[in-house]
């Protein structure tokens, strides 16, 4: 007897480890850009499979005439093989709702994972609806019914999975903007810089349109107070999407101004050119100064060398001057259009 309930609580402890596990890409709760919806569902998968596993284990013969034999003697670990059982029946439970509730989202993950970015903007009130149906049925990932440290982990749980999505957006939005190739290349011609404002716009749609159906959703609960509210920090759901964005307006800032001066020195004005020759040096200063970091050289390449890495506060430095020297040109391009209207009404009063 004592040799069969040591190895049962070899199996409890066993059991327990499995049980305790958290998705790996968490990383103690805080998660990189790279990791998407897909991951999520991926890790559903692998612990229903293994929970199926166990179970089909402790089923087997040989662990059924084990604990046969401990409940014939009264063994004191039954208790704890007992609420193994019922914890381990629990969790695959649970690993079958939640893989088959994120496999329904699997339908988006085309469009998400590669799709156009108008075809992103055009999913998003179906798949936000799909969510929020989640959020409010499932057992798993909707807090409703429950208290306590049960429905602080469901939220977290339907928290971090909205947070995946808010990933694979600015990832996919990522790969839009550079699949061309690196930006201040694509601003080189004429056409590049017009596609290139086009696709910024388009990741502007796109955390609209987010953000709009996440409100509207909220709305709906609101008038259905028996439902879960979906009343997470925006911190936490669109703080990633909403620190890019706000670089891609930027960026958008910077390329429509482009346009705007390359505009102007094929407009042939007389005089225009000092006006854009000083446009050509500050352009030049912010390229160089977001390609290579302010030490120069290899080592510093890269280090607020990627436009749209929004974690880095140098390009936001490095913007602000660019701001600043547009408004003093503006100044003076103001002067020379009025001095250009003063001279085009003298000549005809002469």
């Amino acid at each position: 007897v004592a040799e069969i309930e040591d190895a049962a609580r070899k199996w409890i402890a066993t059991t327990a480890s499995l049980l305790h596990e958290t998705p790996y890409y968490t990383n103690g709760g805080a998660m990189t850009e790279d990791i998407g919806p897909m991951h999520e569902v991926e890790w559903w998968k692998v612990r229903q499979a293994r929970c199926d596993v166990l179970a089909q284990q402790l089923a087997g013969t040989g662990c059924v005439g084990g604990i046969h034999g401990l409940t014939l003697a009264k063994a004191p670990v039954l208790s704890e093989w007992q609420r193994m059982e019922s914890d381990l029946a629990e969790a695959l439970g649970e690993a079958k709702e939640n893989t088959k509730y994120l496999n329904s989202l699997a339908k988006y993950f085309d469009v998400l994972y590669g799709g156009p970015l108008s075809g992103i903007a055009a999913a998003l009130p179906s798949l936000m609806g799909h969510l929020q149906l989640m959020y409010s049925v499932s057992r798993y990932f909707s807090a409703s019914g429950c208290g306590g440290k049960a429905a602080q982990l469901r939220e977290e749980r339907m928290t971090r999975l909205i947070n995946l999505f808010s990933n694979r957006l600015i990832i996919t939005c990522k790969d839009t903007l550079m699949q061309p190739g690196k930006l201040w290349a694509q601003a080189s011609t004429e056409d590049g810089l017009t596609s290139l404002i086009e696709r910024l716009r388009d990741c502007q749609q796109v955390r609209q349109v987010y953000k709009a159906e996440y409100e509207k959703i909220q709305e709906k609960l609101a008038a259905q107070p028996s439902l879960p509210q979906l009343d997470f920090p925006e911190r936490l759901v669109f703080g990633k999407i909403d620190l890019f964005c706000r670089r891609v307006d930027k960026l958008v800032d910077i390329f429509a101004t482009m346009a705007q001066y390359k505009r102007l020195a094929e407009s042939n004005i007389d005089g225009i050119e000092q006006i854009t020759t000083r446009f050509t040096e500050i352009l030049e200063s912010l390229k160089k100064n977001t390609t290579l970091g302010h030490g120069g050289g290899e080592a510093a390449r890269g280090a607020s060398g990627d436009l749209l890495d929004y974690t880095r506060p140098q390009f936001d430095k490095e913007y602000n001057v660019f701001c600043k020297h547009i408004t003093d040109l503006e100044s003076v391009l103001q002067v020379f259009i009025n001095s250009r209207f003063e001279h085009i009404a003298s000549t005809d009063l002469a």
